[in-house]
This record gives structure tokens, sequence and C-alpha cells, in this order.
């Protein structure tokens, strides 16, 4: 049996215990329970994404059918702002209620997700974060600009809105101090590129309303939207900022509840299986991998959306070498890389 075959094995291996799991969440919470587990893990993660995720979401919809209430399991650092938006949609022609179970990380988009739910369901551990995202298109600056290949430098909504803050507010006493302030700008940064900024400062809010307004009610409560939507796009001031279960419920108005102690002992079980598959934050141990050998191929698993009955994983086939090097590093050649099927028949009874 090859070492990749080994490393699948070992992952189905680990499926009993998740179906256990979500089998039992699934009883007390009286739902349909699908998980979506991104890896953060640095060169081989995930993001949530939509484009190459909808048809599998669909896929364990359909094993459903229609049911009274959907929870989707989720852990996640971010990803794609419009692919939040187009998985709660998806989610919600199935079900008649939607609520997320988060155990420790929904960042980000994730936040963003949350939004479109009827309940957020959140451990001691749950993490939220602000919904401004970072912007990149061919007009932002480049890393380095004696080689364009490497890329360009993503630009943060915030960041900018902040800038221009500042000029307004420092340059009150100087009549030129913002039209100066504003071409240090555009002379650093294409003006293009600003724009697009702009449409992603008003799409994430315009969107962030219209998921609130799934299960919000859009007159009556207004202005609670308009608190939630400004505190979470503009007014935690730092991307990276984690939002605790009291500050999502008791600060900013979220529709938070806290799960009672068996659902919440579940939860975080669920979690740290997950965690153990995939290493979230984690290094790739090449060295330990490889063991006493110079060369081999590994299947790296780096997001799961699995339901009770399928199982889809996103995973990278690398190969990795060792460099004659005092510093012990390796050579990783990606083979192949995306989503797949995860069945028994695949690595032999």
């Amino acid at each position: 049996m090859t070492e990749e075959l080994k490393q699948k094995r070992l992952l189905l291996e680990r499926k009993e215990e998740r179906k256990r799991l979500i089998k039992q969440l699934e009883e007390k919470r009286s739902s349909k329970i699908i998980s979506y587990f991104t890896a953060d893990r640095q060169n081989f993660g995930t993001q949530l994404s939509s484009d190459d995720t909808l048809p599998l979401f669909f896929e364990h919809l359909q094993s459903f059918k229609k049911v009274e209430k959907i929870d989707l399991f989720l852990y996640t650092r971010g990803g794609h702002t419009l692919a939040a938006n187009r998985i709660v949609h998806l989610l919600r022609e199935f079900c008649e209620k939607l609520a997320v179970l988060i155990p420790f990380r929904a960042h980000s988009a994730g936040t963003t997700l949350a939004l479109g739910t009827d309940e957020i369901v959140m451990g001691p551990m749950g993490e939220l974060g602000p919904v401004d995202p970072s912007v990149a298109n061919v007009f932002n600056p480049l890393i380095d600009e004696k080689d364009p290949k490497k890329g360009t430098i993503p630009i943060s909504v915030e960041d900018v809105s902040a800038y221009m803050t500042l000029i307004r507010e420092k340059g009150l006493d100087d009549p030129n101090g913002f039209s100066t302030g504003l071409k240090a700008l555009t002379d650093r940064v294409h003006p293009l590129a600003l724009g697009n900024v702009h449409r992603q400062y008003l799409l994430i809010r315009s969107l962030s309303k219209r998921l609130l307004e799934l299960h919000m009610k859009e007159e009556e409560e207004k202005e609670k939207i308009e608190k939630v939507v400004e505190i979470l796009s503009e007014k935690l001031y730092f991307h990276g900022y984690q939002i605790s279960r009291h500050e999502a419920k008791e600060i900013i108005g979220l529709n938070v509840s806290y799960p009672p102690g068996i659902i919440e002992q579940l939860m975080w079980e669920l979690y740290i299986e997950y965690k153990d598959a995939l290493l979230p934050g984690e290094e790739c141990d090449f060295n330990r991998l490889l063991g006493n050998r110079e060369s081999g191929d590994f299947l790296l698993d780096s997001g799961i959306i699995e339901s009770e009955n399928l199982i889809y994983s996103f995973t990278y086939s690398v190969n990795a070498k060792r460099k004659r090097t005092a510093t012990n590093e390796f050579d990783v050649n990606v083979k192949k890389m995306g989503w797949e099927k995860l069945e028994a028949q695949e690595v032999g009874k």
C-alpha cells in the first residue's frame, strides 16, 4: 500500500468518530449538520470559497432533501466575501431555519456567513472577526517593482478609510491638507486601485445588511442592523480583532446563543477531531513525515466538507525531497490539489 493510500485510510478511520459526534449533535439540536473546516496551515491551507465548493454542498444538501433545520459546523480564518453570501443562500434553499456552530474561529468571511444565519451558536472559545476585506487587483502596488511576477500588495479597505479620516482630522488648519494627503496616497497607489477599495467598502456594507435582513425585520430593526454593520465593517479598527461571544451578543447585538453543556462538549470534541486531522495553523513537518528517507510522496488534507454519510477533502498531493543543507530544508513539489470524495473502496478493505 502506498504512503498516499495509508494516509487516506487514516483519515477514513477517523471518520467513524466524527460520524458519531455529528449524529449526537444532530439528535441534540434536532438538525442536519454539514461541517466546513478550512485549515489555515501555512502554504498548504484553504480558504472559504464557493466556486469549487458549491457543487459539493449541493450534493450534501440533496442527500438531506428539505429539512426543518440545518447547522453549519464552521472553522475558518476567512476567504472570499461573496462566497459567504452564496453559501448562505444555497443552504437556505434546503431548510426553514439555518444556524452556524462555532466552536473556535469563524473570522472575516466566516463572520459574513454567520450574519446570514438565524442563530449563531458559539462555544466559550468561539470567535468572530471584522468583515472589512483586503482587496487586490492589477492596479495594486507591486510587492517587488523589479519582479512583477511576485504579485501585488493587498490593500485593506479600512486602512484606506483610516488614512482618509486621518488627513481630514489632522489637516483642519491647513486648507491644502486634504489635497496634499490625497496626492501623497495616489502617488503611491493607483487611483483605480483606490476606486476598487471603495467599491469593496460599499459591497461589504450592503452585503452584510442584506444577510442580516434574511432573518431580521428590515423596518422594525433598522437601527440594530445599521449598528451591527457599522461595528463589524469599520468600528473595530483592526482586521485581526477577535470578537468573543459576549461581545458578539451583548455589545454588537448579534443573534448569538450559548450552547448547553452537552452540546458545547460535542462541538469542541468534533473541532478537536478536525484539528487533529488537518493541523490548522501548523507547518508541515516534512522531516517527521520523511523519517530516514530522502524523498517521498504525501497527501496533505487541508479542508473538509462533511455530513454523516458523505465527505469531501481538499487535498494537496506533494513530493518532498531533502536538500543537502545545514538548515534541513526541503524541495516541495505540488503534483495535484483539489477537492475529492473520500470513499472506503479507494483504499481497499
